[in-house]
């Protein structure tokens, strides 16, 4: 693939995923600061800021650590897990909610604008009909971006393969029908790429993408390995985000098993830069 000179004005970060369970959360901002980012989207998860560890002067210590390193964090990221909003049973959805809520309040505390949200997962057994789920999901959506709303906080929601929404098409009812103006979209290369062309989901979601994750794989299976080691064609995904004038962030979203978790990312940062990314 040819990694020349493309579109500018792509402002490129970095989330914390692949340094998670190499270093500390000072030790990873510091490696990030030292690749030269300036943005980034932090793992809100043990061992690095799992915001029930993290009382008021934590979290003032945090934001004090963050601008020593002149880092700004865009987005939170809670990595889902068993987070399923969608769930038949109440319980598993008000946990999520509680767990979620309090992400909106670290996003508050640190300054961060986004805290990225999964509509859910269906059941394998007892599956309520498709759109029970969607009416699930939904009200957990509504309650999530009515209390953002209070502090100026946006819920990025996310699609992906193996959870109840996998396509654009999919992620844009869900987004019209909650109807509330704090709900955007996360857009993914690598949970796009399994299910459709990693360039449709631009094209369909246009100006409901406030925020972009950056991972290759071999658009067959699920992965989120360095720029260049799979099949994504990042020069469409630069034109089509140029197309649509998109001006929020796109981080790399790595999770690459490598003795080092920076060389992946600094091989990742050099090839989209050479696409017009800037961090």
């Amino acid at each position: 693939m040819n990694y020349g000179r493309g579109v500018m004005g792509l402002k490129l970060g970095v989330t914390t995923y692949n340094h998670l369970w190499h270093y500390s959360l000072k030790e990873t901002l510091e490696h990030i600061a030292k690749l030269e980012f300036q943005i980034i989207e932090l793992m809100t998860t043990r061992p690095h800021a799992w915001p029930m560890d993290l009382d008021k002067k934590k979290r003032d210590e945090l934001r004090e650590l963050l601008g020593s390193y002149n880092l700004q964090v865009k987005a939170l990221n809670p990595t889902f897990g068993d987070l399923n909003l969608a769930s038949p049973r109440p319980t598993v959805r008000r946990l999520a909610l509680e767990e979620l809520t309090e992400h909106i309040k670290l996003a508050r505390d640190i300054d961060a604008e986004i805290v990225a949200v999964s509509a859910g997962t269906r059941a394998l057994m007892g599956t309520p009909p498709m759109e029970k789920i969607m009416e699930h999901s939904k009200d957990g959506i509504r309650e999530l971006a009515r209390f953002a709303e209070d502090y100026g906080i946006i819920i990025g929601l996310e699609h992906a393969p193996y959870r109840f929404i996998e396509t654009a098409a999919q992620l844009k009812r869900m987004i019209r029908e909650v109807g509330l103006e704090s709900v955007k979209v996360i857009y993914d290369t690598s949970n796009s790429s399994v299910r459709e062309s990693p360039v449709t989901p631009i094209e369909t979601l246009g100006d409901l993408i406030i925020h972009v994750h950056l991972a290759d794989n071999d658009c067959k299976t699920w992965g989120k390995l360095p720029i260049g080691m799979g099949a994504i064609d990042f020069p469409a995904v630069a034109k089509a985000l140029e197309r649509i004038k998109f001006r929020g962030a796109s981080l790399i979203e790595l999770w690459y098993q490598d003795p080092d978790p920076d060389t992946p990312i600094a091989i990742s940062k050099k090839r989209l830069e050479a696409l017009g990314w800037q961090a």
